[in-house]
């Protein structure tokens, strides 16, 4: 069903009245591995799948805007009837099921509206509102909604327009990203309900809706960059999406692609930190990249991914993080630095022996051995995080890396190629 583009799913029944920010809970399903999706359908609608219910047969004589036919008339549309008539038949419908819009009489329409909405997420490292860019927004009143997508400045224009009061809401999916509130349950926002004028959301610091925002922000950018990095992955045969997990309680984020082909969710994230504290807007955000640089190299070299010495895998993931960091925080707002003051002791340590500064080195042009002799010896500068992702294809060892790196490109520095990979190579 998610294949199908023409369906708008929700995890919750369209006639359920939602609180701003709840999130609907099936008592029903409580220990299940999965949900019941919502939607309307056309009548002689063709569903994929076999098991499904029609709850109510519906008459939704909805107003087709000027200019959006989109190919199909529709009744109302193609009616003598003025959509006044129409309007005041379904809130007298309304009226006689105890389902009135009180606040809308039974009489001739007012001017309709299309509704607007602006979201933003608070960044508590810059100390700023962060306009989302991408976002799906839908304006929903019973079973008919309208939605629109936030540009650049976090702005969204629903698709049609209503007559009265309307229920707001996010749904953070997307084409190739869909983020999830656990394992199975779709994540929402659930809006303003019973609304008459345009949303502006900003999504303050704490809950999931600030975890959400943060990585629905690295999604768009690693898809949409221009540094020249492969999208992480890209399986419209399969009609596939990377479904990302967020779990409201402390633990260790991760990458397990076996996950997918089971329906669950391959990319987990944590909320809080390993001391129970809350993850701050630039580690979510690096975190995510993070793990979807996995989700990219594994989709590149699916034999060679498991295969490949952990320094490789984790060392790529680190410079991948580090590139997209540097384009919204300062050196010293990324988490763990800049890389530069990184110790042996610190690798065999904190980082395991598999987390190194090694991309960094290759793209900047700070030697760290300045900092003394404890430090790794940087003498190798200039090179892309492009060149050196294309270089990674069919690196199993550092030692593969590096000469693929000296034999694809011509690098002023690439004499010291050996200095600099040996650092890694023979420290453990």
């Amino acid at each position: 069903m998610f294949g199908d583009t023409t369906l708008t799913l929700f995890s919750y029944p369209l006639d359920y009245e939602l609180t701003e920010g709840e999130e609907y809970i099936d008592s029903t399903l409580i220990g299940n591995d999965f949900t019941w999706l919502y939607t309307r359908v056309p009548v002689g609608y063709s569903s994929p799948i076999r098991e499904y219910e029609v709850i109510e047969q519906l008459y939704l004589p909805m107003t087709v805007e000027e200019n959006k036919m989109q190919g199909i008339k529709s009744q109302k549309a193609s009616s003598s009837i003025s959509n006044d008539w129409w309007d005041m038949l379904e809130n007298k419908s309304l009226d006689l099921t105890g389902n009135s819009n009180s606040a809308q009489k039974i009489q001739k329409a007012p001017n309709r509206w299309i509704p607007k909405a602006t979201i933003r997420v608070r960044d508590n490292i810059t100390n700023t509102y962060v306009p989302l860019q991408g976002v799906e927004v839908r304006a929903r009143w019973w079973f008919n909604w309208e939605k629109g997508f936030t540009d650049v400045n976090g702005k969204a224009t629903m698709s049609g327009s209503f007559d009265g009061k309307l229920n707001w809401s996010i749904v953070w999916d997307s084409h190739d990203w869909d983020i999830r509130s656990g394992y199975y349950g779709q994540a929402f926002y659930n809006g303003p309900n019973g609304s008459r004028s345009d949303w502006n959301l900003d999504i303050e610091i704490g809950g999931k809706s600030f975890v959400y925002g943060h990585i629905h922000r690295a999604c768009f950018n690693y898809w949409n960059n221009i540094i020249g990095l492969k999208k992480p992955f890209d399986d419209n045969f399969w009609k596939q999406k990377i479904k990302i997990a967020v779990y409201d309680k402390a633990g260790r984020s991760y990458f397990g692609s076996f996950n997918r082909w089971l329906l669950g969710s391959p990319l987990a994230i944590y909320q809080l930190e390993n001391d129970g504290s809350p993850r701050s807007a630039a580690r979510i955000y690096n975190t995510t990249i993070h793990e979807l640089a996995h989700v990219s190299h594994w989709d590149m070299d699916q034999s060679d991914f498991y295969k490949a010495d952990d320094r490789v895998v984790e060392s790529y993931a680190v410079g991948v993080a580090y590139v997209f960091s540097a384009q919204v925080y300062s050196a010293g707002q990324i988490p763990f630095g800049n890389w530069q003051d990184v110790e042996f002791r610190d690798l065999t340590g904190h980082f395991e022996s598999k987390y190194t500064p090694l991309v960094v080195d290759l793209m900047d042009n700070f030697n760290q051995r300045f900092l003394g002799n404890t430090y790794p010896n940087d003498n190798v500068s200039g090179y892309t995080i492009a060149q050196i992702e294309t270089a990674m294809k069919g690196a199993k060892t550092l030692e593969k890396w590096r000469d693929n790196l000296r034999d694809n490109y011509d690098n002023p520095t690439e004499n010291h190629l050996d200095e600099l990979f040996n650092n890694y190579i023979n420290w453990r």
